[in-house]
Formats: structure tokens, C-alpha cells, sequence
């Protein structure tokens, strides 16, 4: 083994995911997500700093959480860092669940943005 093999960079662990009946979630870097729904209400908590969410059409918003019930088109920006990303069934829990989950929340569309508690 060369000198300069050993000055390579390790590459890092893939997302995680984690898949159940009731939940889906995912741990890792996002970039950008295309305008999207999911038949599922949806928590997004910033694992590094402030992420972009845009709800339907409307304005861009930074937050570090946000939730976005099922149904509800959104668009995101997170630029690869960390992001945790849950959706439970709405069987299990409606998106109201997710609320004590943040602080400092603004109402934009049907769902909330704001910082991750």
C-alpha cells in the first residue's frame, strides 16, 4: 500500500433507513427534492443547518423542522447536509402528532415550519 492511499478519504456511511408497518424513516443528506406529496404526513428535522421548503406554490421558507400533512405538495432544498426525515401512517397518528416536536411554528399553507425543539 502507497503513501498516498493512506491520505485517501474514508468514504461515509449511506443513508439509514428504517421501514416498518406504521413508519418510514430516513437519516441522511438530501440535495434538492422536485415538488412532491406523499400519502402520508411527513416531519423534517435538520440534522446540520436551516433547509428550504416551499409549500404548493408558495414563497420559499427556511426552517430547521417542518411538517407537511399527506396530501400537500412541497419542494425542498437541504443542499446535502443531514436531515432526518419521518412518516407515519395516518392510521397511527395525524400530522398534529408532530407539532410538540417544534418551537417558534408558523402556519404557511396546511403545513408548519419551524425550529426543531
Amino acid at each position: 500500500m502507497g503513501a498516498a492511499r493512506l491520505y485517501e478519504p474514508a468514504a461515509g456511511p449511506g443513508p439509514l433507513w428504517r421501514v416498518d408497518a406504521a413508519r418510514t424513516l430516513f437519516v441522511g443528506p438530501l440535495d434538492y427534492n422536485a415538488p412532491h406529496q406523499h400519502g402520508a404526513p411527513v416531519f423534517l428535522s435538520s440534522l446540520g443547518g436551516p433547509f428550504g421548503v416551499r409549500i404548493a406554490d408558495g414563497p420559499w421558507r427556511a426552517c430547521e423542522a417542518a411538517m407537511v400533512p399527506a396530501g400537500v405538495v412541497h419542494e425542498l432544498r437541504v443542499g446535502m447536509d443531514p436531515i432526518a426525515v419521518l412518516y407515519v401512517e395516518p392510521s397511527v397518528a395525524g400530522a398534529d402528532a408532530f407539532r410538540p416536536l417544534m418551537r417558534d411554528v408558523e402556519e404557511t399553507g396546511a403545513a408548519l415550519v419551524g425550529a426543531r425543539t
